[in-house]
């Protein structure tokens, strides 16, 4: 039998204590050398990839706990030599040499990682101590019995493929390079940008109507066009033209494909299953991560001499010089100006912002309401001339309340991805889309600010409308009937559910 995710107090009460402790000795100006604290660094994410579970499955947790550490990863060269420079400008390097920076970048991301593995913790207090998975029995478990029609799936379809082409650059990186002038999306003229997360999350809600679908024949076929539609839109719109948003699709689909069906149960069926889906999608999956390092350097380099470049070449400049990198000058610059005693705290500012930005920017622009907020504004340019863009997930919290606040709302964020990370396996239509949706948005919010998240959340409840104004009795749509987990009839103990398909 698979053990299930259980509630441990104490392991919560030593992460609290623990990160409480690290946030006093940060304010008396004690932080660890910078090789030490790789080592406890690196040390609290294996453990927390191993330990805190806050479901049968934990995908969701430890995604979010990679894609919050792996910026680090630029720093391991420190166990070898303590002069190590992973920058990649001047400015950088010379901040990387100023006494404390490193042991500020370090302490701050310590507390940070500590207050996520806190909140993770305090979310399986809530979780189902038994790990089982009940079937839906009625109308409000399945979130509504009925899944959408063939021609309301395919309408969704063409709307999610519609707003990634509005989304997309408009030459391809054989002819310019990414981002140069010229080449911005539609969707960027018209300051909707939030279009291609619209697409990946409107993908995701078709996907989890096709995992409802109870004969097998109509599930085939949604996630074979969608599947197509998918693939379609990363060759045409994303990877040809130097963009990789689409990875974060890819996290959505795999944290699904792995949470699915048998998977849910909390048995050692469940556990064989999980393991043949694992081994099933490593080779696909390893191969979307290498071409995604090397698109990094490609997207740059191709237009101008495409014969001269080798992929393994382009793999190693996208692995020296790639997103995390970048994004890890955002901590520097900020522990820079903490050391160097330049910080001015915003005191909830920026979260403020957040709430006057709310509005969407195709309906400000034409109102003439200016945002605090806005693609070329905000805390993603907050070290502009150091960092090219984005902002890690602890720089906000510290620039408006200090490292307490980073321990606190690190904590906060993860008892918000523990509580979707349990959602998995529900039966309600959306506790499943929360978690794919959350799963989607996972590298655009820890990468690039917490307006993704925003942005998420509010998209999700229009998009939860729809579905169910278009499922609702009247409307053209198929019964979902409750699944068994068995693949034939009459396996073991199992029946199979029959349902008439209308």
């Amino acid at each position: 039998m698979a053990s299930s995710a259980t509630f441990d107090p104490l392991r919560l009460i030593a992460l609290t204590s623990f990160g409480s402790g690290f946030v006093a000795v940060y304010y008396a100006g004690v932080v660890l050398p910078v090789r030490p604290a790789v080592v406890v660094l690196a040390a609290l994410f294996a453990w927390g990839l191993l330990k805190v579970r806050v479901s049968q499955r934990s995908v969701l947790s430890r995604l979010l706990l990679l894609v919050y550490c792996l910026p680090f990863s630029a720093t391991i060269g420190y166990l070898f030599d303590p002069s190590y420079l992973w920058g990649v400008t001047r400015l950088a390097v010379d901040y990387e040499q100023q006494p404390g920076v490193m042991n500020d970048l370090f302490a701050v991301a310590t507390i940070g990682l500590l207050g996520l593995l806190s909140g993770l913790s305090a979310a399986s207090a809530f979780g189902n101590s038994q790990g089982t998975q009940q079937p839906a029995r009625s109308r409000r478990e399945m979130g509504g019995l009925h899944t959408l029609a063939p021609g309301m799936y395919l309408l969704m379809l063409a709307a999610a493929v519609f707003l990634s082409w509005l989304a997309a650059p408009t030459a391809t990186i054989f002819s310019a390079a990414y981002a140069s002038e010229g080449t911005s999306s539609m969707a960027a003229e018209l300051n909707l940008n939030s279009s291609v997360l619209v697409s990946y999350l409107i993908i995701i809600l078709l996907l989890i109507d096709a995992e409802r679908e109870n004969a097998r024949t109509h599930s085939r076929w949604k996630w074979w066009v969608t599947g197509a539609a998918v693939a379609f839109i990363a060759v045409a719109f994303q990877l040809s033209r130097g963009s990789r948003t689409i990875m974060g699709l890819f996290a959505g689909i795999t944290c699904l494909y792995l949470t699915s069906g048998r998977c849910r149960s909390p048995n050692i069926h469940a556990d064989a299953d999980f393991r043949r889906r694992l081994r099933r999608i490593a080779v696909p999956l390893t191969i979307i991560v290498v071409l995604g390092i090397a698109l990094g350097s490609a997207r740059f380099l191709l237009t101008d001499s495409p014969e001269s470049y080798s992929f393994g070449e382009l793999f190693d400049k996208g692995l020296r010089n790639n997103t995390w990198t970048y994004l890890l000058l955002t901590n520097l610059g900020m522990a820079e100006e903490h050391a160097s005693g330049r910080a001015e705290y915003l005191y909830g500012r920026t979260y403020l912002d957040y709430l006057e930005s709310l509005l969407p920017g195709v309906i400000t622009r034409s109102l003439g309401i200016e945002r605090p907020l806005e693609a070329d504004r905000g805390p993603n340019y907050w070290y502009q001339g150091l960092s090219m863009g984005g902002i890690h997930p602890v720089c906000v919290p510290f620039r408006n309340f200090g490292a307490g606040g980073v321990f606190v709302i690190l904590a906060i964020y993860g008892f918000g991805i523990g509580r979707c990370d349990i959602g998995s396996s529900s039966p309600a239509f959306f506790s499943r889309f929360l978690y794919g949706s959350v799963a989607t948005t996972s590298f655009l919010w820890f990468w690039y600010g917490d307006m993704n998240l925003i942005r998420c959340l509010m998209i999700d409840g229009i998009l939860l409308a729809v579905y169910r104004v278009c499922c609702a009795p009247g409307w053209p749509t198929t019964i979902a009937q409750p699944k068994s987990d068995c693949r034939r009839p009459r396996q073991g103990n199992c029946e199979v559910v029959s349902g008439a398909i209308r």
